[in-house]
């Protein structure tokens, strides 16, 4: 995975440096890891004892601001999975029993992610997965990073010139958080589980779409497939790499559309559940009958996250023991 640093660089030349870097280690954020406590304590070598214990109960005043609380609805050896409703779009928020927070994606809006946020009791994201830079991915993630200071951002290094991704990234870099482009075979750690990545290969295929960041995240009997907007070809591509299991629920990739969802991938993954992710009112046609007639036929229970006038989200909930539960987040 590579690691960027970049907060002091300008807009138009991110994509030139995250296409030049190039992927590496399978684990996410050791080299982030700072040493201020260490240098603080050296400072004070042969200074007075008052100081000492100054730097002392500095630190452990850090250490005690940074405790995470676990979330309250989230068994402590398990996961939770929100599909949040965004309308025509995708905003996936994965909680670990032990506190950690991961958020895929943020939908278009930001006023409507960062309500979905609140009102979940949301306060604090570990890391941000950009999957790909379309509008209905990316555009709320602005909302988010406004509200929390977000340890990590992780992208695929493609960049898209629209005003919304441009947003996006004078975001990022304010937030002044390392930012990662992921490729497939690395990992992105959370509590004890860690997400991996299917999708991308390299090099980049150039088309927004099928370079997608895909992730999977689970245990035994919870398996969950985050496919991003990534169709057939990447589908093809993941799977002659090896790198497609089977799996218990799926994010339908692509909003359902007809492009994605192969026989060939749907075989692979043979999941029990699937969520489409799509505004109820669009103009794409999402989801394609074809696509869920073909769901439908493989006995996929099929949950969507915008049915109504409210907030329809999806919730997934495992303790990696016995069956998990799946249901509106707000019955």
């Amino acid at each position: 995975m590579t690691r960027l640093s970049l907060r002091k660089l300008p807009v138009f030349l991110l994509l030139p440096v995250a296409m030049a870097s190039s992927a590496c280690s399978s684990g996410a954020g050791a080299e982030d890891v700072k040493d201020g406590v260490v240098q603080d304590a050296s400072d004070t070598a042969g200074g007075d004892a008052d100081d000492a214990v100054e730097v002392v109960q500095d630190t452990q005043e850090e250490t005690v601001e940074e405790v995470v609380v676990p979330p309250p609805d989230v068994p402590y050896n398990g996961f939770r999975v929100v599909f949040f409703d965004v309308g025509q779009g995708d905003a996936i928020l994965i909680e670990a029993g032990t506190g950690e927070t991961m958020l895929i994606d943020g939908g278009k809006n930001d006023s409507v992610l960062k309500d979905r946020l609140q009102h979940l009791g949301i306060d604090h994201l570990d890391t941000i997965v950009v999957t790909h830079p379309d509008a209905d991915h990316v555009g709320g993630l602005v909302g988010a990073l406004a509200l929390f200071n977000v340890a990590n951002i992780y992208w695929n290094g493609t960049a898209k010139d629209t005003d919304v991704f441009a947003e996006f990234l004078t975001a990022a870099m304010d937030e002044e958080a390392p930012i990662g482009v992921l490729k497939r075979g690395d990992g992105i750690p959370l509590g004890g589980f860690q997400a991996n990545v299917l999708n991308p290969g390299s090099p980049l295929t150039g088309y927004s779409n099928d370079d997608s960041i895909v992730l999977s995240i689970g245990c035994p009997g919870s398996m969950v497939l985050l496919t991003g907007d990534a169709e057939t070809w990447s589908e093809a591509d993941m799977d002659k790499a090896g790198m497609l299991e089977d799996i218990d629920v799926l994010k339908v990739s692509h909003h359902g559309a007809a492009s994605a969802t192969s026989d060939a991938f749907l075989a692979a993954v043979s999941p029990e559940v699937g969520i489409l992710s799509v505004g109820q009112k669009n103009s794409y046609g999402h989801p394609a009958s074809v696509t869920v007639d073909k769901l439908k036929a493989a006995g996929v229970e099929l949950w969507t996250t915008d049915t109504t006038d409210g907030d329809d989200s999806v919730e997934f909930v495992t303790d990696c023991e016995n069956p998990y539960v799946i249901k509106r987040l707000y019955e």
